[in-house]
């Protein structure tokens, strides 16, 4: 992992379980500083759900094929210690109708918040919210950068 000018962080994934890796000790550190905003942005397919998955096996009472991405219902919970609420607003075009449904609620709540199409609501995200911004360089190879 390499750090930018702006205090980026950026780790280069050569695949998928790489990813998971980054991912698992990247939800360790978060359990440990109490982070509780991440806000994910990056293509459609870029693996933003896969790198979730990587952070949800940190919890030993979750399994990987019970994490999926909750575009149709907006919101999953799962019933982690602290619970964990993983947001997915493709299907959000801004913030009004995540207000709208009372979802800014959980961005106070004792849990964690992953959302992924963070930029949908990028102005109503809590001001110590992490930022992680997943690009594509080839098939398999991401950039993954935390703000």
């Amino acid at each position: 992992m390499m750090t930018c000018k702006n205090n980026s962080k950026i780790f280069i994934s050569a695949n998928e379980e790489e990813t998971k890796k980054f991912a698992l000790s990247f939800m360790d550190n978060l359990i440990k500083t109490k982070q509780k905003n991440i806000a994910f942005s990056g293509d459609l397919g870029v693996g933003k759900t896969r790198f979730i998955k990587g952070m949800l096996t940190y919890f030993s009472n979750i399994c990987e094929n019970e994490i999926t991405s909750p575009t149709f219902n907006y919101l999953n919970i799962y019933p982690t210690n602290p619970l964990v609420y993983h947001f997915d607003l493709y299907r959000i075009s801004d913030e009004t109708i995540f207000l709208s449904m009372g979802f800014e609620e959980y961005f106070e709540k004792n849990g964690i918040c992953l959302i992924e199409w963070a930029d949908h609501i990028s102005s109503i995200l809590p001001k110590n919210t992490t930022r992680i911004n997943i690009t594509a360089l080839d098939e398999k190879t991401r950039r993954i950068e935390i703000l």
